[in-house]
């Protein structure tokens, strides 16, 4: 995203370009031939990532991503009624 912060004072400089981002990965960008998929998703991974202005572009780094693993659910086909 870019943000425009124009200079408010002859003190405070103002601030134009790419603001950090964070990304995050879903299971149904994994595995979409997972049936599973269109009923719920999981969050698998958050990455943040820094951009600084080189030339005309823009360098990137991001830092390592956060993963998460989850159990997965068992859900039964058959209704049971007490």
């Amino acid at each position: 995203m870019f943000h425009y912060i124009p200079d408010t004072s002859k003190d405070e400089k103002g601030y134009k370009g790419l603001v950090p981002s964070t990304d995050f990965t879903y299971s149904h960008v994994q595995d979409p031939d997972n049936a599973r998929n269109p009923v719920y998703t999981f969050l698998c991974a958050v990455t943040q990532t820094g951009h600084k202005r080189k030339g005309d572009g823009y360098l990137s780094c991001s830092l390592p991503p956060v993963e998460f693993e989850y159990t997965q659910p068992v859900v039964q086909n058959v209704l049971i009624l007490n």
